[in-house]
């Protein structure tokens, strides 16, 4: 799932997420932003933060029917007054 600041707090989609019994996790954090490694030499990595602050992953345990993934996703824009 991605997210666009201005319109989602990704935070507030997390919460209810969990109120509803869906794990989303957050993306993996990128490595250039991992204290043990900030000596080494970096590139233009705006892409990766992007990515990291604006996107969840959904589950992909067969506990997770992608039908209520589906139901979950049109209740939650419906809670937060985002157009599907």
């Amino acid at each position: 799932i991605i997210f666009n600041p201005n319109k989602i707090s990704k935070n507030k989609f997390l919460k209810i997420s969990k109120s509803i019994n869906l794990s989303l996790k957050q993306v993996w954090r990128p490595l250039h932003t991992m204290s043990y490694l900030k000596n080494y030499q970096k590139m233009n990595l705006d892409n990766s933060n992007y990515v990291f602050k604006s996107t969840l992953c959904l589950p992909s345990s067969p506990d997770n029917l992608w039908s209520k993934i589906i139901y979950f996703l049109t209740n939650i824009m419906k809670q937060l007054n985002v157009k599907i």
